[in-house]
């Protein structure tokens, strides 16, 4: 999945953070989504009729004929002033983001952490996953031997220590967010610049080779989940999860139940040391 961002502004080497170097690309190898960030507000200066789906500081979202419409209506500015809006097809391939001076002096600034230049890029990319065979998961990640393996969690649960402990021995994803898809039939791990307390990302990916439910203990110990019905429920927990609407869970869904039928799980039990926690994982 390949993003094009374009601006209104000149864009240059310093725009957005050098995190994202790790992702860059000179060519596509699928269909481009589309961003183009504005530096004003829309020509209408309001919003086309729509219907009210979401509502909650600092978001409203408006489904509309054309797609969708996202307000910023954060609770700190209630004054009438122009903030932020953004305007997405109904597939979300194609986004135009009309950011306020705030913005505008942000991305003049350069070291920009999000591509939408909202706080967390997961609101677009957990809606384009749906309808790409995919979704985005709370987790750490790092690829052992050419292998992916997936720590599930939410905050607390250690995603970033387990990421710790084994990134000498392999390639850290991200220790936050990450991605799987089923491409031809397999399923693979990919990580993304949305991390947490770790900095390493990488554009990397690999075979998803099994997930794990994190568990801290006072020692290392691996359980096969044999009941697969009780690990569908926590899995679908930790998806990220973007504008929810029937055809998001509908997709979702079905994604998660074919991933666990396809991939072994595990509790992982673990302590802070990591002894033998490499060879526990071979």
């Amino acid at each position: 999945m390949t993003i094009q961002v374009t601006a209104d502004l000149p864009m240059h080497e310093q725009t957005f953070h050098p995190k994202f170097r790790a992702f860059a690309v000179d060519e596509a190898d699928e269909a481009v989504v589309c961003l183009h960030h504005c530096f004003r507000p829309p020509d209408d200066c309001a919003w086309l009729p729509g219907r009210t789906i979401y509502e909650r500081s600092p978001w409203r979202i408006d489904a509309t004929a054309d797609g969708f419409h996202y307000t910023w209506t954060s609770a700190l500015q209630d004054d009438g002033v122009f903030q932020r809006q953004a305007r997405f097809s109904r597939d979300h391939n194609r986004g135009v983001i009309y950011n306020d001076a705030l913005r505008r002096q942000m991305f003049l600034a350069g070291d920009l952490g999000s591509l939408t230049l909202f706080p967390t890029d997961q609101i677009l990319l957990a809606r384009l996953l749906a309808d790409r065979d995919g979704c985005m998961v709370h987790s750490s990640a790092v690829i052992l031997n050419g292998k992916g393996y997936l720590f599930v969690g939410h905050s607390d649960a250690g995603k970033s220590t387990i990421a710790a402990l084994l990134g000498n021995s392999g390639e850290i994803l991200c220790d936050d967010r990450n991605i799987i898809r089923c491409l031809n039939g397999h399923f693979r791990l990919y990580g993304t610049w949305s991390h947490g307390d770790l900095p390493d990302v990488s554009g990397a990916s690999a075979p998803l080779a099994g997930i794990f439910f994190l568990n801290q203990d006072d020692h290392n110990h691996l359980v096969r989940i044999q009941d697969l019905k009780t690990a569908f429920p926590r899995l679908l927990a930790c998806l990220v999860k973007p504008l929810v609407t029937n055809d998001w869970w509908e997709k979702s869904l079905d994604f998660v139940a074919r991933l666990v039928k396809a991939v072994a799980f595990y509790e992982l039990f673990f302590d802070r040391r990591g002894d033998g926690l490499l060879e526990l994982l071979e």
